[in-house]
Order: structure tokens, then sequence, then C-alpha cells
């Protein structure tokens, strides 16, 4: 065994070190879809430590993100009632905000990395249920 929680387990991903990067949200409830204080961490495959990269608080845990290079994470995040994509590096510091969001009823989903990680794809919801939309599929 590398690692026992009883939170609920998301797996990112690893890291260029050889680490396994994790989110953890309370297992309070199987609701997903609601924002919770999610803790980052990364597990050791050698020594099976870990450590808390980072606290994000009010967090979609479903929306955490690995960036191609292992070098942050993206997710979507509420703060005064409206959701925002946030960045977060893995060497440290605070999320820095992307999306400057002032609609309470905009809400962000499927977030995905372009592959030179330089850009990262969204949706956007104005209601709780999901719109997808694919566009210039020729």
């Amino acid at each position: 065994m590398i690692f026992h929680t009883k939170a609920i387990l998301r797996l990112l991903g690893w890291t260029e070190d050889g680490e396994l990067v994790a989110a953890l949200a309370p297992n309070d409830d199987f609701n997903l879809g609601d924002p919770k204080e999610v803790k980052l961490i990364s597990i050791s495959a050698e020594d099976h430590r870990s450590r808390v990269l980072g606290i994000l608080p009010h967090t979609r845990q479903s929306s955490v993100r690995l960036s191609p290079d292992k070098r942050y994470v993206s997710f979507v995040a509420t703060q005064s009632n409206k959701e925002n994509i946030f960045l977060l590096s893995l060497a440290g510091g605070r999320p820095r905000k992307i999306t400057q969001n002032q609609d309470e009823k905009k809400h962000y989903s499927s977030l995905v990395w372009a592959p030179n990680g330089e850009t990262i794809y969204f949706g956007k919801q104005y209601m709780r249920s999901v719109l997808t939309l694919i566009d210039n599929v020729n």
C-alpha cells in the first residue's frame, strides 16, 4: 500500500520527480459537484511519504487538473458566490485567479490543458445543467 485515506481521492498524475499528485476532498457525502476544501498532496512512490502542496478552498474536486509540464494545477473555485478558474504552482505560493467572472450564474467546467501547457480550454454554463458545444469539427 502506498497511501491510505478516508477522504475522497482523485489522482492527477506524476511529477517530474516521480511523485504522484492527488486531490483529497472530505468524505462527508458523495456530491462531488459541490465546492469543498480540497487538499492537494504529493505522494512519493519510493518511500510512500506524502506532503501537502496546497489547500484549495471552495473548490470542485473534479475540476482540478495537472498541467502537461507537471508544474501547475488549474481548478475551479468559488469566491463571493462567483466561480473562477485558478492556477497554482506546485513549487509553492498562492493560487492566482486567471478568469474575472462577475456573474453568480456563470459556471466553469471541463478544464483541459493544451499539450504545450500554454492554454487552458474550458466550458461555460449559465445554469447547473451541462451545455456542450463542439465547433469547427471539420
